[in-house]
């Protein structure tokens, strides 16, 4: 369920994603409570309105918003995934997960996204993938 909130969701705090911004201002970082759910949470920059949703994807390394849309890595069993997921309502709803081979190790902050696009760098190799 999401939790409206001026600021920071109590007990939450940011951790491996930096936040994301979206075309238009709004600023999304990924925050984790206490028992370690991931929630991405808008921040509207003209009001300070803040709405956190649960993430499609617990810990990701890295994750890009446009509008309703929005690009996710995360670990998998065996390895790496990308998905994609549409906010639908008042939750994200998966749309498509496809599992990356990846030329190296994805660490902490390897995804960055900005407008819509994120980029990851495992190993020598960047990799950009559009919500």
């Amino acid at each position: 369920m999401p939790r409206r909130t001026s600021g920071a969701a109590p007990g939450s705090r940011t951790r491996r994603c930096a936040p994301r911004a979206e075309p238009a201002g709004a600023v999304w970082p990924a925050r984790y409570s206490e028992n370690l759910t991931t929630f991405l949470t808008r921040i509207d920059p003209a009001t300070g309105e803040s709405t956190s949703r649960p993430s499609p994807v617990p810990d990701p390394y890295g994750f890009a918003v446009r509008g309703d849309r929005a690009v996710l890595v995360g670990r998998r069993a065996g390895g790496v995934e990308a998905v994609r997921a549409d906010l639908l309502g008042k939750a994200w709803k998966v749309s498509r997960r496809r599992p990356l081979r990846l030329p190296g190790e994805l660490g902490p902050q390897a995804g960055q996204g900005r407008d819509g696009v994120l980029w990851f760098r495992p190993g020598d190799a960047w990799f950009r993938v559009e919500a």
